[in-house]
């Protein structure tokens, strides 16, 4: 599990220990872009949250998140990036640890919130499989062009400093509190996020100290 402001790195380090691991990476912010993207009108009351920078509500996240996670592919586990968000849905996670397990290691990041803007307003991201790039530390290899899957590279519609900074106050007020809900667990480190990415991934993977598929 992975907790932190946006824009601390929550994406770039699940995506890294999603391939380390070889288990899928659960983002929350992807799969309520798929629901926004279906037209639905669920889909849409999302699209508002979205838009105003706010979390979407409690019973909405733990719908999506429980489709998720009854899919095959997390049977051998899953890095999980943006859930839980408050309270209330790190309670029910608790609840459900019969049916998906206890979290292994619970990665708390953090960087100075200037930092956190700064960041975010060099990032873009692929309309099609919604890779995140830092346009001028990690920019793609082909201007406008995804790395991965060949899609066009946009700018994000979240990263202006106006909604930059709502969604790190609402992040105060509702889901830091989390870091304190999780920090008195065995299982629960702190991560500083706002170096070169591969200097987090490398104090992560030290800490779990496995050896990734295919590698003796």
């Amino acid at each position: 599990m992975f907790l932190g402001p946006p824009g601390s790195g929550k994406g770039t380090y699940s995506s890294y220990l999603s391939v380390y691991l070889d288990v899928p990476h659960i983002s929350t912010g992807e799969m309520l872009r798929e629901v926004v993207e279906s037209g639905s009108e669920l889909g849409k009351k999302i699209d508002g949250f979205l838009d105003r920078g706010e979390l979407v509500s409690d019973d909405i996240m733990i719908e999506i998140f429980k489709r998720r996670i009854l899919m095959d592919d997390t049977k051998n586990g899953f890095v999980l990036d943006g859930f839980p968000r408050t309270i209330t849905q790190a309670k029910m996670l608790d609840e459900m640890h019969e049916s998906i397990g206890c979290f292994d290691y619970i990665f708390s990041l953090w960087t100075p919130y200037d930092q956190i803007i700064k960041r975010a307003l060099k990032r873009a991201q692929c309309d099609d499989c919604g890779k995140i790039y830092n346009l001028k530390n990690s920019p793609p290899k082909i201007d406008g062009v995804c790395d991965i899957c060949g899609g066009k590279i946009v700018d994000r519609d979240d990263d202006n400093e106006k909604i930059l900074h709502h969604r790190l106050k609402v992040y105060d007020e509702i889901t830091k509190p989390l870091v304190e809900y999780y920090s008195d667990r065995d299982s629960f480190y702190t991560i500083y996020s706002g170096g070169p990415a591969q200097e987090g991934n490398d104090e992560i993977t030290g800490i779990i100290g496995k050896t990734p598929k295919g590698e003796s």
